[in-house]
């Protein structure tokens, strides 16, 4: 993605005098690479099913120090 970024910004310099539709093409295409970047969607999820997972493993084992407290 970086060189896609470096290969944008060089295109931008070159097309200083070429057509306006060139330029916009080349900035929504830098667009969709900045969204593709900083899509957290992902990050996100999964973010939530570990602290699924955590409150499930919190849970046991706060079963397991009971269990064991009454046992001694």
């Amino acid at each position: 993605m970086i060189e896609t970024l470096i290969s944008i910004n060089l295109q931008l310099r070159i097309l200083g005098s070429s057509s306006i539709l060139q330029k916009e093409e080349i900035i929504a295409n830098a667009g969709l690479v900045r969204q593709t970047l900083c899509d957290t969607t992902a990050l996100a999820e999964e973010k939530v099913k570990l602290r699924q997972e955590l409150t499930v493993l919190v849970e046991m084992t706060e079963k397991a120090v009971m269990q064991n407290a009454r046992i001694a």
